[in-house]
């Protein structure tokens, strides 16, 4: 007859029982004194990591040795770097502007860069940075919420036009130059240079133009008094090709301190 695990042959208690204990308690006593060499350092089962306490001896005191830094002599320079830029603005200078090659640097300008522009009435205080033109000989207007300066135009400070452009809606957005066209004679504008200095202007004209006929003796130019022109997007604006017909302009002039 067979008998059942955890039985006796004859129905009592299997004699291996007393062994399980013993062995259980082993079990028990090892698990404890592996916590114990953990430190409580274990985290539960949920993450929580329980706190550590550590002692740490103060660390023993040790004597460097005395390092001896060789003296080393730069060689001299035959030409002192400022003539050597010297030169070489002098002799770009005196190049044709067709001839200088898109490679070769031009030297900088000493100029007042506008970083902001500030128009109170329209609630306008946006930061601006520099643009050129596209590819396809466009102003590159910048993204909706900035302002660009046309970097190869003029500057605050100097002759010419200072031009700044910005868009008057982009897809379903609102750009900064959205109410210039309601700008008028005396209005007044602040734009903020890379020094942290103030430029203040005032509104001289406002007018509208065919994209096609912007004139560019007033907007491209960097010769003459000094003007700052504001050219946004305005007229019909046409579904077929996604753009407005024509341009707002509005010049400033800098008011005298």
């Amino acid at each position: 007859m067979s008998t059942r695990a955890g039985t006796s042959a004859d129905g009592g208690p299997a004699r291996g029982r007393g062994g399980l204990i013993t062995i259980g308690i082993l079990v028990a006593t090892a698990a404890v004194l592996g916590l114990l060499a953990l430190g409580g350092s274990r985290g539960n089962d949920l993450g929580v990591v329980t706190s550590i306490t550590t002692t740490t001896q103060a660390p023993t005191a040790t004597s460097l040795p005395d390092i001896t830094v060789p003296a080393t002599t730069l060689p001299p320079t035959t030409t002192p770097t400022s003539a050597v830029n010297s030169d070489l603005a002098a002799i770009i200078s005196s190049l044709d502007p067709s001839a200088r090659g898109s490679a070769l640097l031009m030297p900088p300008r000493d100029r007042a860069e506008p970083t902001r522009i500030r128009v109170d009435r329209l609630k306008i205080d946006v930061r601006i940075i520099d643009v050129g033109a596209t590819p396809d000989g466009e102003l590159d207007v910048p993204d909706v919420d900035l302002v660009g300066w046309y970097r190869p135009g003029s500057a605050p400070d100097e002759s010419g036009a200072t031009v700044l452009a910005a868009h008057v809606t982009w897809g379903d957005q609102f750009g900064p130059f959205l109410e210039l066209g309601t700008l008028e004679a005396g209005d007044p504008i602040t734009v903020t240079v890379d020094d942290g200095s103030l430029r203040e202007y005032v509104v001289t004209e406002r007018h509208q133009y065919p994209k096609d006929a912007l004139p560019p003796d007033r907007i491209w130019t960097t010769d003459g008094p000094e003007t700052l022109v504001l050219i946004t997007c305005g007229g019909r604006f046409d579904d077929d090709i996604r753009r407005f017909d024509d341009n707002v302009v509005v010049y400033a002039q800098p008011v005298q301190t």
